[in-house]
């Protein structure tokens, strides 16, 4: 009835909105019993205003703190050491959906945008060879696509965003096993 290419693809879609419908929040309101403390106090309230990693939509994501004696003005995208020195999310063959090991750099990603209204990215959907090349090419944008849309949920103006598709026209690794085209099959943030 389904052929396993479509069987994999309905997977994969079900995977994809299963990440998506996970992303919620969970009111985590203080019980009678816990007392806070005035340091903690202060972190929550540095947290709501947007200072500690977080924006003021409450997205911590990873903490963008800069390392021991490092200028704390100096810009976390040039840090070899931060979460956003990792500007590549890979998917499974035949598939659009953002893993949940890439999680931790979208939220990153999403955090330094959201902090930073003047930077701006570029999301270059890649694939393998496997395909015809419009088949490619889509494959590609669905996985820009879906890039943008999590770090759209995470709080990242649509304006500081823009995805494109190469398909198989730009591939990081040559050769045919399965290692060198798992590489090719990623897309690629790049900051303008």
């Amino acid at each position: 009835m389904f052929s396993s290419l479509n069987k994999r693809r309905l997977l994969s879609l079900g995977l994809g909105l299963a990440i998506l419908s996970g992303c919620t929040s969970v009111d985590l309101g203080e019980s009678e019993e816990h007392q806070v403390s005035p340091a903690d106090e202060a972190s929550q309230n540095a947290d709501a205003n947007g200072m500690n990693g977080g924006n003021a939509n409450g997205v911590n994501g990873h903490d963008i703190t800069p390392i021991e004696g490092q200028d704390p003005n100096a810009d976390p995208l040039n840090d070899p050491n931060s979460p956003l020195a990792q500007r590549d999310i890979f998917f499974e063959f035949d598939s659009f959906a953002i893993l949940p090991e890439y999680q931790g750099i979208v939220e990153a990603h999403a955090n330094y945008l959201s902090q930073h209204r003047d930077k701006h990215v570029v999301l270059e959907g890649n694939t393998d060879e496997f395909g015809s090349r419009e088949y490619n090419l889509a494959l590609g944008q669905k996985r820009a696509d879906a890039v943008r849309r999590a770090l759209s949920t995470l709080g990242v103006d649509e304006n500081q965003m823009e995805s494109i598709s190469f398909g198989e026209e730009k591939p990081r690794a040559q050769g045919t096993d399965d290692a060198a085209r798992s590489q090719n099959r990623r897309v690629d943030i790049k900051y303008r």
